[in-house]
Parts: C-alpha cells; structure tokens; sequence
C-alpha cells in the first residue's frame, strides 16, 4: 500500500485507529487474569482475585527474644510461644476489601502434628490508640515429619473487628497453635490485597 496516496487527514485518521485498535487489544491482554488468580484459602467462601502483592522476608519482621533466632534463610521459631510482627504504611492503591496474608515457611524437626496459625491485624493512624481486637486463623496443614518440607498457610483478613480500611498503618500479630509445638524457619510474609 502507497500511504503517499492518502491525504494528511487520511493518514491522521488511519493512524488513530490503528492506535485505538491497539489499545484495545492491550486491554484486552492486561485485563486478563493471571492462571493462578492469587493467595485465596482453598475453600474460602468469597475468594476472588487480588491484583497487588507486598512481599516481606522473615528478616523484617519484629519478635522477642525467646524462641527466636536469626538463620540465613529466615528466622527460627523454636515452639507455639511468643509472636512475630509486621508494621506497614497502607498501600496506596488498597480498595478497602479483603486482605491475604500468606506465610511461607520451612519446617525444622521430624515430629508430626497440625499447624495453625493466628494473625492480629489492626490499622492505626497519627494520635489512635493502639488495641488489638481479634485474629483471623489461617488454614491448618500437618506437618509430616520431614525437616525439610517448605509450607505455605494463608489467612483472608476481611475489614471490620479493627481492620478499618481508611487506617494509615497496618499492624499484623503473628501468632502459632496446633499440636506441632516444635521448629520451623518463618522465610517470608506476602500480602495480597
């Protein structure tokens, strides 16, 4: 094709709708969701898509000093005593719907038993008080007895029980129960929301 032949208004026009046709087609790809839609509890009634993630290795989170140590690939955590904590600005582009917490961790002792764990989530801003006022369980896995074994168990955090989406700071307890009460490695904490 001779685009020499066309007028100038002919060819401004063409190229518009090259352009629009284009952006369409970039939607169309960008709008698409990805195979594996997100952190969402198997099972859990209302568990949808979340677009954004937040990723934070075990070594940013806050804990005490007993049953606690630091490893090169995370942090140890030697039984269901004391807790882990995380303290993050809230994203920009949060919509005030539900929020995934996924932990990603290795177990560290051959013993078998179930593994559950509790987070405490409270949002805060400049002059709040601070009071916790529930958790939310995660999903419960059994540890097998190899001390190898990598896990992941996630929580959905729905707003609401002092979850206000309009706080300026995210606060996250982490706690443990189940009858596994021996090590495991916490690596990494992703956050989808």
């Amino acid at each position: 094709m001779n685009i020499g032949r066309f007028t100038q208004g002919q060819r401004k026009a063409a190229g518009l709708a090259l352009a629009l046709i284009a952006s369409l087609a970039c939607s169309a790809v960008v709008a698409a969701p990805p195979p594996h839609a997100g952190a969402c509890v198997i099972g859990a009634p209302g568990c949808k898509h979340q677009p954004h993630r937040l990723m934070y290795p075990a070594h940013a989170l806050s804990f005490g000093n007993g049953g606690f140590s630091l490893h090169p690939r995370g942090v140890n955590w030697a039984n269901n005593n004391g807790a882990m904590t995380l303290t993050l600005r809230r994203p920009l582009d949060y919509d005030g719907g539900d929020v995934t917490v996924t932990l990603f961790y290795q177990l560290t002792s051959d013993e078998i038993g179930d593994i559950t764990f509790h987070i405490t989530p409270v949002t805060m801003h400049h002059g709040s008080g601070f009071e916790t006022y529930g958790a939310v369980a995660s999903n419960t896995v059994v540890a097998s007895g190899d001390p190898t074994m990598v896990l992941e168990q996630s929580a959905v955090i729905p707003p609401g029980n002092g979850f206000s989406p309009d706080g300026d700071w995210w606060y996250l307890e982490i706690g443990r129960e189940g009858t596994y009460n021996l090590g495991l490695r916490m690596m990494s904490v992703a956050i989808d929301y």
